[in-house]
């Protein structure tokens, strides 16, 4: 499941749109990350919600500069989905079926946002290709209430403001720009926590004995004793404990 972002409903909602072909460009910056991402949306025709109630889906696409390539080409991240305002959509995902102008229709496995309002098209099937070449969208999907919508969707001109929009961030943006990274960056490491004072961290308290077998003096018959030779020690035998501090948790 993906997360919309919250303030693209209000955003949709201040747009003043006249025509169902228009694409509006407007830009938006992150307050946590200072990431800026671009966002062009269009407006559908008009459906029924209820006996007193129309309303408007929208087609919102949103780009996102990642890196300049050593070339000096900039790549983006796209991301594009429909959003309606009322209608709930099932928050597993749905099956949507999609037809481009006169091209059979097909079905879309799209996953669904937090709020149930927005449905992400699958990268697999090039949306943003198919839309930029398309005149005419029609999306078909089924409500949490178990209602058929229909939304239609006037979406030429979408080449072109892509188009527009490249040459504006390609302006914007000269070689060497460094994008601040979100989701491919490594969180910083936990702060290890300090060591036991009393076993330096080791978990165990180790105490030296005198050999009984020996005396101390690491040999029985002239030969090295058999009881402490491997205790690293001559003459001692080795013990530990656990750590009467932090119990051998570290």
């Amino acid at each position: 499941m993906k997360h919309s972002n919250t303030m693209i409903c209000v955003l949709c909602a201040a747009f003043s749109i006249t025509a169902a072909a228009d694409w509006i460009i407007d830009e938006d910056t992150d307050e946590i990350t200072d990431q800026l991402s671009y966002y062009i949306v269009s407006k559908g025709d008009k459906y029924q919600v209820s006996d007193f109630l129309n309303e408007s889906p929208y087609i919102i696409l949103k780009i996102t500069p990642a890196e300049i390539t050593d070339t000096g080409a900039l790549k983006y991240k796209f991301e594009s989905y429909f959003q309606v305002k009322s209608d709930g959509m099932n928050r597993h995902g749905i099956i949507a079926t999609v037809r481009f102008d006169k091209n059979p229709p097909e079905e879309w496995l799209c996953e669904t946002s937090t709020d149930r309002r927005s449905a992400f098209f699958p990268k697999a099937r090039d949306p943003i290709g198919r839309l930029s070449s398309a005149t005419n969208l029609i999306i078909r999907f089924e409500t949490t209430l178990g209602s058929i919508r229909t939304l239609h969707f006037n979406v030429s001109g979408l080449k072109q403001k892509l188009l527009e929009l490249k040459n504006n961030l390609a302006a914007k943006y000269p070689r060497g720009t460094k994008f601040i990274k979100t989701q491919e960056s490594n969180p910083p490491p936990a702060p290890k926590p300090p060591k036991c004072a009393k076993c330096g961290g080791t978990g165990e308290v180790v105490t030296w004995k005198r050999c009984g077998r020996c005396y101390g003096s690491g040999t029985t018959g002239g030969a090295p004793c058999q009881k402490c030779r491997t205790s690293g020690r001559k003459g001692y035998t080795k013990q530990s404990a656990p750590c009467a501090n932090c119990y051998g948790r570290q």
